[in-house]
């Protein structure tokens, strides 16, 4: 299901994955869903 929440739509997640250390982002769709993939250094 998707968030409800307002600015779902216009947020960059890539953006907020990679200001908390997450790199190698990428995002994928597979059918109705999204989904970001990424790695956090240990």
């Amino acid at each position: 299901h998707e968030p409800y929440y307002r600015h779902y739509i216009t947020d960059d997640l890539g953006v907020r994955l990679e200001s908390v250390g997450f790199t190698d982002i990428r995002t994928e769709n597979h059918f109705a869903s999204k989904y970001w993939i990424a790695r956090k250094p240990n």
